[in-house]
């Protein structure tokens, strides 16, 4: 099993934090990516859909965060957040995963009740920076670690 890991910045002696945004939507991944960027100095990789997830997971080892969309189409699933959140329960359990949509619920469940079984964290859309920063770090504290962007 791979561990997820920072990067070191040889040239400023920093880790860089490195983390996973999917989400179908292109205009909201590159969004979540520049402000995790400039708001915490994350580095980002970005991923489509479940597929595209699972191949940047296996390509770089892991990430310190993952953020996914619970919600995104693929071939007739419609929920392929939840089965991502299996995919690390299952074979990265340290790894922080703050799960995000636009609803609350569906068919009378709620996502935060949904998201704790799978030992993720859920945040409702739209958001605030200050409310991604609090879910990240309860993310992080889930799963027994630290968010410390500025190392």
């Amino acid at each position: 099993m791979l561990v997820p890991f920072s990067a070191k910045n040889e040239i400023l002696g920093r880790i860089i934090m490195k983390a996973l945004i999917v989400d179908d939507d292109a205009t909201i991944r590159e969004f979540l990516a520049e402000l995790l960027e400039a708001a915490f100095q994350l580095s980002c990789t970005k991923a489509s859909g479940l597929p595209e997830a699972m191949k940047e997971i296996g390509r770089n080892g892991g990430f310190d965060l993952v953020i996914s969309d619970i919600e995104m189409p693929n071939e007739g699933e419609k929920a392929e957040g939840w089965g991502l959140a299996k995919f690390l329960q299952e074979n990265f359990p340290r790894m922080p995963l703050l799960l995000v949509s636009g609803r609350s619920s569906l068919d009378g469940r709620s996502f935060q009740e949904l998201a704790a079984q799978k030992d993720a964290i859920f945040l409702q859309k739209p958001f605030s920076i200050a409310a991604l920063e609090v879910m990240v770090r309860a993310a992080f504290k889930l799963k027994g670690r630290e968010f410390r962007p500025d190392s």
